[in-house]
């Protein structure tokens, strides 16, 4: 009985030992406390080693969302290894080479003649002195012309003639003296002013005034004259002998033969009147007489050009000179070859507010502008037939050229479209036919410069009939000539196209 008791006891404490072992843990076993009941002790009894249960693996941690597989079982792509930027070569910093400022020199001061040299002046409430030596102008003075609020100041060089007026001057000296006006600006900020005395631009000569002008501190004009009829020495002047470019020697046989037409009464008509560029035709004025009178050049006349001449200008009248020598046969013109010759000279300049003050008051200093002048008088600086004036052609002189030669030829102004002589808003740049016609009736070597139109018809046997027509119905003036001045029209205006597309 109490084997069996025992026996039970002892498959007790196994089954509690096998189920203890399977409860355990990895961790440390808590220690199983002793049931003062069940205990058994016994030397002899061999206890059963409890079989040893391996510890559970510890799970893996799922991953994150930082390292979690991407959804769709997508490869990853290979990251690609960036290209390394290649090191850019540094470029050479350009370093200018200083300019050396060259050291400001030391002025020189002004070696001024012997103060009794010296001769004082006024001017715009300035006071001054000047003095002329060796072809310089001094001028001196203890202040500046600024510290007496002058505005402006200028020096003037005006070309005189004792008991002459400039336009008296102008017409005496053939036009020369245009080239003589010269005005100089003086700095106000100075006390001292050196200027040479200009050198005369053609080899006609002539005196010169010398006055300083400009406006005072009540901004009024004001001008003294220091010095009167001062000579330039020779050397001042270029030479007289002129010098003939070979583009100017004219072809006198170029329009040979040339068949003339007779003189009609048409040309007569524009030969003895003017026109205001209508068709109110009135009388003209020959030798300070008015009438309906014919001015004609004499028979000999030699040309110059002066002033701003260019190769082109020399053309223009080589041109009309060939034309002369079948339209005006017995009209002796050609270059002169010296200053002593010339008695139609053509001066090309700009024009200063010096000469339109002082010499011309139709020398536009704002625009293009001519003139032809005939002289008049008598015991003249320069004997001649007349001068030209050409001003400022932005375009060039052939135009204008045209225009005022034909003028010194004998031609007035007219109300015919398309000629020369003609309206400036149709004016034609080149003689055409009714300048041609009227031309050759003036140069008729049964005409004389000064007679009237009644002289004429009689010398030329123009019927006065055909004369009157034209009086009571100036528009028919228009009327085409006789074809011979047609055609020669139109070779001139083929030349004039010519030369202004060159």
């Amino acid at each position: 009985m109490w084997k069996s008791t025992i026996y039970k006891t002892i498959l007790l404490l196994i089954s509690l030992s096998v189920i203890a072992i399977a409860c355990g843990s990895s961790e440390s076993d808590a220690p199983i406390a002793k049931n003062p009941d069940t205990e058994i002790t016994t030397s002899n009894t061999i206890v059963p080693t409890p079989t040893v249960v391996p510890p559970q693996p510890t799970p893996t941690p799922k991953p994150t969302s930082e390292s979690a597989e991407p959804k769709n079982n997508i490869e990853p792509q290979p990251t690609a290894t960036p290209k390394p930027k290649p090191t850019p070569k540094p470029k050479p910093k350009i370093v200018p080479t200083p300019t050396p400022i060259p050291p400001t020199p030391t002025p020189t001061p002004v070696q001024l003649p012997e103060s009794s040299l010296f001769t004082s002046f006024s001017v715009c409430g300035w006071e001054s002195s000047y003095a002329i030596e060796n072809g310089v102008l001094f001028i001196s003075s203890t202040e500046t012309p600024i510290s007496k609020s002058v505005e402006n100041l200028n020096l003037d060089f005006m070309p005189s003639l004792v008991g002459q007026t400039h336009s008296n001057l102008k017409n005496q000296s053939l036009g020369f003296s245009y080239h003589e006006y010269i005005r100089t600006k003086l700095d106000i900020n100075k006390e001292t002013y050196v200027v040479d005395i200009p050198a005369g631009k053609t080899p006609f000569k002539l005196d010169l005034n010398i006055s300083v002008s400009g406006k005072g501190s009540d901004g009024n004009s004001c001008s003294t004259t220091i010095t009167e009829q001062f000579t330039r020495s020779d050397d001042f002047y270029p030479s007289a002998e002129l010098s003939i470019p070979n583009n100017a020697i004219p072809n006198m046989d170029k329009y040979k033969p040339f068949s003339m037409p007779s003189p009609t009464a048409q040309g007569l008509f524009l030969a003895t009147s003017q026109s205001n560029y209508d068709d109110n035709y009135q009388k003209v004025f020959v030798n300070n007489s008015e009438g309906y009178f014919v001015r004609k050049p004499p028979s000999t006349i030699r040309v110059g050009l002066f002033g701003d001449v260019k190769s082109e200008d020399y053309e223009t009248i080589r041109d009309y000179i060939e034309v002369l020598a079948v339209v005006a046969p017995d009209l002796d013109i050609a270059w002169a070859n010296d200053i002593s010759e010339v008695t139609l000279p053509i001066h090309l300049l700009s024009c200063t507010e010096l000469i339109n003050e002082t010499a011309d008051q139709y020398c536009n200093t704002s625009g293009p502008s001519g003139s032809f002048s005939d002289q008049w008088g008598s015991n003249n600086l320069a004997p001649g037939w007349g001068f030209i004036r050409i001003s400022d052609q932005p375009y060039g002189s052939r135009h204008t050229l045209t225009h005022e030669f034909g003028h010194a030829m004998g031609l007035w102004h007219s109300g015919i479209d398309n000629t020369s002589m003609g309206p400036p808003n149709t004016q034609a740049g080149y003689w055409a036919a009714h300048d041609l016609m009227s031309v050759a009736l003036i140069h008729n070597p049964l005409i004389t410069s000064g007679q009237t139109r009644e002289e004429i018809q009689t010398a030329l046997n123009i019927q006065g009939d055909d004369v009157q027509g034209f009086s009571n119905n100036p528009a028919t003036l228009s009327n085409t000539p006789d074809s011979p001045w047609v055609e020669m029209g139109e070779k001139l205006k083929k030349q004039f196209n010519d030369a202004r597309n060159k």
